[in-house]
């Protein structure tokens, strides 16, 4: 008989793809019919409605039937419906009737438990308990947001009171639910129900673990409800049974919606006198469960004498540049994040930035204040207080500063964040930094690079908060073969709680390479910060690779439209001209994925560009040479910068420009000098000579050294002194962002694509550098056009003290394509210009010195 239902089984599941089963039982045992409560008549007819397939009719055989008990037949059928498409046991038809009267049912119950719950609230009678207005309202911001707050606490912490002072807020004249079992859930009337609260959900000591389950099976339930802008949800939850069951619980519901109560110290319905004799100080904590970013348990810890009197500060962020300028790169990054929030109808985060720091420095510490900040320009003296203090431990990043920094305290062991001062008492609770290395001798170098490293953490929290979105939103709509499929969370889990519909993946797909974009910029940013590491967040995919030169070698020989390649993080770029051919392109793209596969590098790009390299030159540039043969022909490009050649002993100052600009012209170099050409040099000729770095020095003339401006620029226009970049430099350049101040582009901004780009028919490494995408709704701009070539590229320093200064520009890989659509992204070679000072070295067998370096003995190429 085994063998006989096993053969039977086959021929359904060997049939199951390719046509639909339509199932007539015969079964002997009527019993078996009559106890799963199945209506043949229903399944009969069921049966009968696909039409327009063959049918398959199985017959069970009487034997067969008899042979298997009850449980065996109900399990055998069950099996057969589900995989028919029928679902299970559909029983008789309900009438109009039945299911009129199922709903009359469910609104009566709706209105009993609505009525149950109006006399709870109230009838409640809140103990003298004093409510910290600053937790309640970080709870109430929760619900407003998230649209569920999660109360813990220990017994007689209050608990309830809290969710009472909820519901008031809310507001008593809403239909607002008190739920007790996890059954009532499906009495709601959820047009007509504003909140439900679910008090001791799992029950109070001892804990119920049936009713832990049978709420836990509702989580979904609840998350769903909170997602969709249903209803508001107020659990109330023992935090002993939190901490057991619930506390590493990775459900969404549980995101950013914990808020944690201190046990009660006051005995209930006391005299406030009596209250306040027993603790005039509220201690309280939130925490953020089940991320990382949440703060230990503590104990209130007075770190300095009571009553301790503090100078108090008020400073402008500008007082420190690296923290000042990190703050306006976020803001950029993170008004780019909202914008493509907005597009996708997502949630968006509104953040507060720092513009004013209060700084309390303790009487006992002799420190002047103004040499703690780095730009002491901004500062004002606000008095002196006496305040008592707390103090509590964060733990390891990343961790909600963004939301509970109020200020920076300096005392006698250490310096750290203060994460609010009471108004009324003026009790401060101070969130120390762990990292911050106490010490009783607090030296004012040591303390300025603690201030700053501090504020630093706490604006780059919010560069951390949206990078993490925005990474969910990436891994969950496009794995690759580079994720960690571990890593990934559902769907719904993405955002606290936002659930990616089909039309969301869509668009984040459309949008692919925008958000690569920017969280390649906020991972390059975390690079070049202060922050340790360790504490940086990381990326599947984002990681720094490269390629060996023989693999570079032998791919350009597979094919001679092949143009460049380069790593840009851990994605291999392949630049290839345009085939009209689609059979060829195919091909072409096969052939070079299978050779790098070999090579162990899958995860690869490909990009159209044009057959050459667009040099930038036009009429009316920055610097020109007249053409031989054409009195009124001029060649133009931009003065890149300045160097003193030293040769033969003899220093003479020289002007670098792009060697294209004079190829095929007189050895005159000419400035624009208000509209008029006016001759500043005499070109090198040793430096036209046929080579790899697309640079050329002029001589100038000795009258018009004196006029030279060789001071470098950051981004806003403001000179600083710049710092060479070479290969053992201590900056990143993966997308780092950068600029130009060219004859045309003022200045031309753009980001670091590839940092060492192998280009076709050279042995020497380039730079590709491209658009900067623009901020919301703001317009697109090119970081070059033509006149622009030899200009300088350079990225602004942090610390705002020096420019870095990375490349020289030579112009335009897909000039075609981005000259055709304006939306196209132009991508612009350069090369490091420490290896074109060096190519210039060894044409004129001299010494060349960059003028406007610093440290330009560490920076000359010899």
């Amino acid at each position: 008989m085994l063998t006989e239902l096993l053969s039977f089984l086959e021929i359904c599941f060997n049939d199951f793809y390719s046509l639909n089963f339509a199932l007539l039982f015969y079964v002997a045992n009527y019993f078996a019919f009559r106890n799963m409560g199945v209506d043949i008549a229903t399944y009969r007819s069921r049966i009968g409605c696909f039409g327009g397939v063959r049918l398959k009719t199985v017959v069970v055989c009487n034997q067969c039937t008899m042979d298997l008990n009850i449980d065996g037949t109900i399990f055998f059928i069950a099996t057969l419906l589900l995989i028919a498409g029928i679902e299970p046991n559909p029983g008789p038809m309900k009438s109009i009737d039945a299911v009129e009267s199922k709903q009359s049912a469910k609104e009566e119950a709706f209105e009993q438990l609505l009525g149950k719950s109006k006399a709870s609230i109230a009838a409640f009678k809140r103990p003298y308990v004093e409510v910290n207005e600053a937790l309640l309202q970080n709870a109430d911001n929760r619900l407003k947001v998230q649209r569920v707050v999660i109360i813990t606490g220990k017994r007689k912490s209050g608990k309830t009171t809290m969710a009472m002072e909820l519901i008031k807020l809310i507001g008593t004249d809403k239909n607002i639910l008190m739920l007790d079992d996890a059954s009532q859930l499906d009495q709601l009337n959820y047009e007509n129900t504003e909140a439900i609260v679910i008090e001791d959900i799992g029950g109070v000591r001892p804990f119920d673990e049936l009713q832990v389950k049978t709420w836990a099976n509702k989580f979904e339930t609840l998350y769903s409800l909170a997602v969709y802008g249903k209803i508001k949800i107020i659990i109330t939850i023992d935090e002993e049974l939190f901490d057991k069951v619930f506390k590493e619980c990775r459900h969404p519901l549980f995101a950013k919606s914990i808020v944690t109560l201190p046990e009660q110290r006051r005995q209930d319905n006391g005299s406030p006198a009596e209250i306040e004799r027993q603790s005039d100080v509220v201690y309280f904590r939130t925490e953020e469960r089940p991320q990382a970013t949440t703060f230990e348990q503590w104990e209130p810890k007075c770190v300095v004498p009571k009553k301790e009197q503090f100078v108090h500060y008020s400073a402008s962020v500008k007082c420190w540049p690296r923290v000042y300028k990190s703050q306006q790169i976020i803001r950029d990054l993170v008004e780019r994040c909202s914008y493509l929030e907005n597009k996708f109808k997502l949630r968006v985060t509104q953040y507060e930035y720092l513009s004013e720091i209060d700084i309390y420095i303790s009487s006992r510490v002799n420190l002047e204040f103004k040499s703690l900040l780095m730009r002491p320009d901004q500062f004002e003296r606000k008095g002196t207080v006496c305040l008592d203090v707390t103090q509590r431990t964060l733990k390891d990043q990343p961790f909600p500063l963004r939301q509970n920094v109020s200020g920076l305290l300096i005392h006698e062991n250490a310096i750290e964040l203060i994460q609010e001062v009471s108004p009324n008492k003026m009790h401060m609770v101070v969130a120390s930094s762990s990292d911050t290395n106490p010490s009783h001798n607090l030296e004012p170098k040591r303390v300025k690079f603690e201030l700053t490293s501090l504020l630093e953490r706490v604006v780059f929290d919010i560069l951390t908060a949206e990078f993490n979105t925005l990474k969910q939103l990436y891994e969950n709509s496009m794995p690759q073969t580079f994720s960690d499929p571990s890593s990934f969370l559902s769907l719904s889990e993405w955002k606290a709680g936002e659930s990616m519909t089909p039309s969301l993946k869509d668009m984040v797909i459309q949008h692919k390479n925008t958000i690569e974009q920017l969280l390649g910029e906020m991972i390059a940013l975390f690079n070049r910060s202060n922050i340790e590491e360790i504490k940086r967040p990381a990326m599947l995919g984002f990681e720094k690779k490269q390629v060996s030169k023989e693999v570079v070698k032998q791919l350009f020989r597979l094919d001679d439209t092949i143009r460049g390649c380069g790593y840009s993080y851990s994605t291999f770029n392949v630049n290839v001209e345009y085939l009209p051919d689609q059979a060829k392109t195919i091909k072409r793209q096969k052939g070079i994925e299978d050779f790098l596969e070999r090579n162990g590098i899958t995860n690869v790009k490909f990009n159209i560009v044009s057959k050459r390299v667009t040099e930038y030159k036009s009429v009316g540039a920055m610097v020109s040479t007249p053409t031989i043969g054409q009195p009124e022909g001029y060649r133009s490009g931009t003065l890149g910068g300045f160097a003193s050649l030293n040769k033969a002993n003899k220093v003479t100052s020289c002007a670098l420009f792009s060697r294209h600009v004079a190829l095929g012209c007189k050895l005159k170099l000419y400035v624009d000098d208000n509209g008029q050409r006016k001759e500043l040099g005499e070109i090198l000729e040793d430096t036209l000579q046929d080579g790899s770095y697309d640079i050329a020095a002029a001589k100038i003339h000795a009258e018009q050294v004196s006029n030279c401006d060789v001071e470098f620029k950051n981004s806003e226009n403001t000179p600083r002194p710049g710092k060479l970049y070479t290969a053992t430099a201590n900056i990143n350049l993966q997308h780092l962002p950068v600029h130009l101040w060219g004859s045309q582009s003022k200045p031309g901004l753009g980001i670091i694509k590839i940092p060492e780009f192998s280009y076709a028919e050279a042995t020497e490494i380039y730079i590709e550098i491209e658009d900067r995408d623009p901020s919301g709704e703001q317009a697109f701009q090119r970081m070059a056009v033509e006149g622009d070539s030899g200009a300088i590229v350079c990225a602004d320093d942090l610390d705002d003290e020096i420019v870095h200064v990375i490349s020289m520009l030579m112009g335009s890989s897909n000039y075609e394509m981005h000259s055709e659509d304006s939306n196209v992204k132009a991508k612009y070679m350069s090369f490091p210009l420490h290896k074109g000072v060096e190519h210039l070295q060894n044409k004129t067998n001299g010494i060349f010195s960059l003028e406007g370096i610093v440290n330009d003995s560490e920076n000359d190429t010899e």
